[in-house]
């Protein structure tokens, strides 16, 4: 079963990593593991993007910025083109 961001859990750790502290410690002190920290970021990410919210913007508000958030873009891109959705790209 994987965690949801959405619990409280997940609200705290994503509270952490725009605070600006580390995601290995904030995962390791929630009792997550990295994998589930970088999931929850992507679906944060793609959240924000989803509404319209660019790139560099919805980086800012997840106070995330690494080079996997290109994969996550490109990723949501070639997602929204085999599902026929089309968003918009800022």
């Amino acid at each position: 079963m994987q965690l949801r961001r959405s619990f409280e859990l997940g609200q705290r750790f994503l509270t952490s990593v725009r605070e600006g502290q580390g995601l290995k410690p904030i995962a390791r002190a929630a009792g997550i593991g990295k994998e589930t920290g970088y999931r929850w970021l992507r679906e944060a990410f793609v959240e924000l993007r989803q509404a319209g919210i660019g790139c560099g913007p919805a980086q800012q508000q997840i106070g995330y910025s690494s080079p996997l958030v290109l994969q996550w873009e490109q990723a949501r891109l070639i997602a929204g083109r085999t599902r026929g959705t089309t968003w918009p790209v800022t």
